[in-house]
């Protein structure tokens, strides 16, 4: 695997973490930061697309919250070929 994939990856799950520290700390902004920059620089991974989804619907965001989960459901399912969980 490519050195910067690793690091892209391995930078966004580190975003992600730090995301769900602040939103148990109340800080919703700085985790909205955090994980729209997550899903910038890795936009294949789906933990931030959810917990940004989750984020926008404490927020009364529904609309962007569907948008997410959506993108997540396709990305989930192009990952996994014909396996559909959902």
């Amino acid at each position: 695997m490519d050195n910067n994939l690793v690091n892209d990856i391995d930078k966004t799950r580190k975003l992600n973490r730090v995301a769900c520290d602040d939103i148990d700390e109340g800080e919703l902004d700085f985790a909205a930061e955090k994980l729209t920059e997550a899903i910038r620089i890795a936009s294949n991974l789906v933990e931030p697309h959810t917990n940004l989804g989750v984020l926008f619907c404490w927020e009364g965001e529904f609309e962007g919250a569907i948008v997410l989960h959506i993108i997540v459901k396709s990305k989930y399912m192009y990952t996994f070929g014909t396996l559909n969980l959902f």
